[in-house]
């Protein structure tokens, strides 16, 4: 129920900032606000926004950055949905093809239980990526 509620609400601030129908919320999930922010404690909230190719290799630095900065913090995270491509990554030369654009929405679940949960999600889809990727 938190869960369809998080995005309509979303979705209403999209529709009214960009117009019907020119971004639509494919997936998200309000997550786990911690303990400690209810025991009165400060959050320190990060936000990530963007595409995210390789977010799900650095969880475990990400939630480790976050516990020495402050005890108390929660994630925000705004994405594209995925979007397939393949390409050679630039740190590994001739090595391993990856398919890359954006964090897979079937890998957020993994990196938000890195996270305990601390971690606030939305996946959009936009009207201009989808005629970029249609034009090839």
């Amino acid at each position: 129920a938190n869960t369809a509620k998080m995005k309509a609400l979303v979705q209403g601030a999209l529709d009214a900032t960009w117009g019907p129908k020119a971004v639509q919320v494919q997936a998200g999930h309000p997550g786990t606000w911690p303990k400690c922010a209810n025991d009165g404690q400060g959050v320190f909230w990060v936000h990530i926004g963007g595409n995210f190719r390789t977010l799900h290799r650095h969880k475990e630095h990400l939630r480790s950055f976050l516990d020495l900065s402050h005890p108390c913090w929660f994630v925000a995270l705004y994405t594209k949905e995925t979007a397939e491509a393949s390409e050679k990554t630039w740190w590994k030369g001739e090595g391993e093809n990856l398919h890359s654009n954006v964090v897979p929405l079937d890998l957020l679940p993994e990196v938000s239980q890195a996270l305990g949960h601390r971690l606030s999600y939305v996946v959009i889809q936009d009207r201009w990526s989808s005629r970029i990727a249609e034009r090839g």
